[in-house]
């Protein structure tokens, strides 16, 4: 469905729906992760690793855990906390060594090199 408004309020939206899925389906990681994303989205990064977290506990496939540890992993780099980015992304990368992983390693070294932000945002939904 085609969601309207500003960004803020697109991801309040998101948290919404991803609430109502992980009610209706409380077992599966999909809701966790939808709500992970969401909040990383807001800047409301705790919120966004306990729903991660969350998922992960729910995770029965390596690729659910990839897109967890993958999103932690941007989270973390968003936030600027480069170690835990790197030691999720390594989690990430022992389940699938994709190009997405080359790159935020790329985004984490130059956040590192730079003592800046990343220069884009990664999130995989």
């Amino acid at each position: 469905p085609l969601i309207l408004g500003n960004e803020k309020e697109i991801s309040r939206r998101k948290v919404w729906e991803a609430k109502n899925y992980i009610q209706s389906a409380p077992g599966l990681p999909g809701g966790y992760i939808d709500l992970g994303v969401a909040y990383a989205d807001l800047g409301k990064t705790t919120e966004a690793i306990d729903a991660f977290r969350a998922g992960l506990e729910r995770a029965q496939t390596d690729n659910d855990k990839y897109i967890i540890y993958y999103n932690i992993a941007v989270t973390h780099l968003n936030s600027n906390n480069l170690d835990n980015a790197e030691a999720y992304l390594e989690l990430a990368k022992d389940i699938n060594d994709t190009e997405e992983i080359a790159e935020l390693y790329t985004n984490i070294q130059h956040a590192r090199a730079t003592n800046t932000k990343p220069f884009k945002e990664n999130t995989t939904r």
